[in-house]
């Protein structure tokens, strides 16, 4: 699963601008829509512009299009539940393509009967992969720094104060194992034990068309159920609200990349 910054809600002004492609915003809810990246364009020959963007998504493997195609006109949507950096920097990848090819911009056209193209790269199918949880939650976020969002695997536990330091190395080393980058808990104590809500994720994903993140979640339970039989660690929080950890508002950082996107 990929984890991370990522853009659903809003468009990240600041990072990026487009000649060909127009944001449409996704929408959560009963009418729930994935965001996307459109455009319609007209173009001098179709067949040949589609392997082009098909050379593209080879070579970015990490990318996918969607396309309906018509009488030499095209429709282009790279979009999903989470755009990533990576996304948007395909598409300018795109807007290239179509400049290269002298398309032209159309505000509409008649797509029904159209052809419907997927071009999949072979590693972009990992986003939002399911996986059944013991105890591990995955977790959004308010809109943050330039409109983005972070998903994120939560984890909420309470164990022996004198043993929760040594737990924080253990939980660290498993986290650089498992391809993770941000590490970061909130705490509060109860009698001798300590209230924890943890928080694993990654930064922003494929700056400079790197490869996205995978975090296998299988994986990462079942290191951290391991650890849970060294350690006396207890699902969930005891006390009462008083003792919430995040009610303490003072993040302990382990690992972090791209700060102010998480804590900001």
């Amino acid at each position: 699963m990929i984890l991370g910054v990522y853009w659903f809600y809003e468009f990240p002004n600041k990072l990026y601008e487009f000649e060909f492609f127009k944001f449409k915003k996704g929408l959560g809810g009963l009418g729930s829509s994935p965001a996307e990246l459109l455009t319609t364009i007209r173009c001098q020959n179709s067949d040949n512009l589609i392997l082009q963007l098909q050379y593209l998504i080879d070579k970015y493997n990490d990318g996918k299009l969607f396309i309906y195609s018509k009488d030499n006109y095209l429709k282009i949507s790279i979009g999903g539940w989470e755009i990533f950096d990576y996304d948007f920097l395909i598409t300018k990848k795109v807007e290239k393509i179509l400049q290269e090819q002298k398309t032209i911009l159309v505000k509409d056209y008649d797509f029904r009967d159209c052809e419907i193209i997927k071009l999949t790269g072979k590693m972009a199918d990992r986003q939002g992969a399911y996986f059944e949880r013991k105890f591990l939650q995955i977790v959004g976020s308010e809109i943050g720094k330039n409109q983005s969002e972070r998903l994120a695997v939560r984890m909420d536990c309470n164990i022996i104060d004198l043993e929760k330091n040594n737990f924080m190395v253990e939980l660290v080393n498993i986290a650089r194992a498992e391809n993770i980058n941000v590490l970061y808990h909130y705490e509060k104590p109860f009698q001798n034990r300590v209230n924890l809500m943890i928080f694993f994720s990654n930064g922003r994903q494929g700056i400079n068309l790197y490869k996205k993140q995978d975090v296998n979640l299988f994986c990462l339970e079942n290191k951290l159920d391991i650890l849970f039989q060294k350690y006396d660690i207890k699902i969930g929080h005891i006390g009462g609200f008083e003792y919430y950890p995040y009610s303490s508002k003072e993040e302990k950082i382990e690992l972090m990349v791209d700060k102010d996107y998480f804590l900001g």
